[in-house]
């Protein structure tokens, strides 16, 4: 546990003191014995690679979880497809 959290806390550049619980350690014996999972990307780069592409689309991430006051997220989720279509119609005319 404690090297996971090194791996994430240098790929963030961020320092915690954490108290790790052994039922909190993540496996996926599970998953291998069941599934036959074999992950191809080893923990650390897969870690890296995410953090990046977060990193590299927080501001649509941000601006795409932006809601008015009282909206929800299916009403904006259909005011965004609404969005799409007249876009497309736009640009097809």
């Amino acid at each position: 546990m404690l090297s996971f959290l090194a791996i994430i806390t240098a790929s963030l550049g961020i320092s915690l003191a954490v108290t790790p619980q052994i039922r909190l350690l993540a496996s996926i014996d599970r998953a291998q014995d069941i599934l036959g999972y074999a992950p191809r990307t080893p923990f650390r780069q897969g870690l890296t690679n995410t953090i990046q592409w977060f990193r590299n689309h927080w501001d649509e991430i941000t601006a795409s979880a932006s809601f008015e006051p009282g909206m929800s997220s299916a009403v904006r989720a259909a005011a965004d497809i609404k969005d799409e279509h007249v876009l497309k119609h736009r640009i097809q005319s």
